[in-house]
């Protein structure tokens, strides 16, 4: 008898009644602890910095003293603002949504500073006025509104060739899985109450918001699709 030979008559023991119902049950009760326990699973890290390097590294220093030091972090997070064709040049309230949205963001704990494309077409507004303080703010008219965005391009990532999806950057003072439970929250607390208006937010994929997306869609399969997809792939 070869090597291969015994590893299959002691697993053709399982197959046999008594060995068969310890199997079935001990999978059972497995089971049953993974379906209470799965959802606790933690999106993000337990702790501060890269998990893949050593406390100490210098990346995790360098991130950790930016993020102490400036209003600035090295971990970003993208949310996408959907609306219309030209919404950046033609559209007042998207372009209010999503500033009010920006504003609401940076007043989450964990996040450092926020940058948006209506942000920065305020900034450029002021400057066309002698960059006095009271002109930082969004034109109404769209001649003006047009203006204070020409000159930003798609490779700013700030927006899309017809500004029909303008990207929300959020820099975090860290991603740990509460920090980013908090913002996840918070993103969906304004979609909600703000669900009346024609601009969508949705989470973009970048190398820290990769789980955000998995989140989601574990969250919003049944469990009948689950169990059908691990029956299959058992059989």
């Amino acid at each position: 008898m070869t090597q291969f030979d015994r590893i299959w008559s002691f697993l053709a023991k399982g197959s046999r009644p008594i060995p068969a119902i310890v199997l079935v049950a001990v999978a059972t009760t497995l089971w049953f602890f993974a379906e209470r326990e799965g959802d606790k699973v933690m999106t993000g890290d337990a702790q501060a910095g890269v998990a893949e390097l050593w406390p100490d590294a210098r990346y995790n220093r360098d991130a950790e003293m930016i993020s102490s030091k400036f209003a600035l972090g090295v971990d970003i997070l993208n949310v996408i603002a959907e609306a219309g064709p030209s919404a950046c040049t033609t559209s007042y309230p998207a372009m209010e949504l999503i500033d009010r949205f920006a504003w609401h963001m940076r007043n989450v704990e964990g996040v450092e500073q926020v940058m948006t494309l209506p942000i920065a077409a305020k900034l450029v507004y002021a400057g066309y006025n002698e960059g006095n303080a009271r002109w930082r703010t969004l034109p109404r008219d769209g001649d003006s509104l047009r203006l204070a965005t020409q000159s930003f391009e798609t490779d700013s990532g700030l927006l899309n060739s017809d500004c029909s999806a303008m990207s929300i950057m959020m820099f975090l003072s860290d991603h740990k899985a509460t920090t980013i439970d908090r913002i996840v929250a918070a993103v969906k607390q304004f979609r909600e109450a703000n669900s009346a208006y024609d601009v969508n937010f949705q989470w973009s994929v970048t190398r820290r918001s990769q789980p955000l997306p998995q989140k989601r869609a574990k969250s919003g399969i049944p469990m009948p699709s689950i169990c059908a997809l691990l029956l299959a792939t058992s059989v």
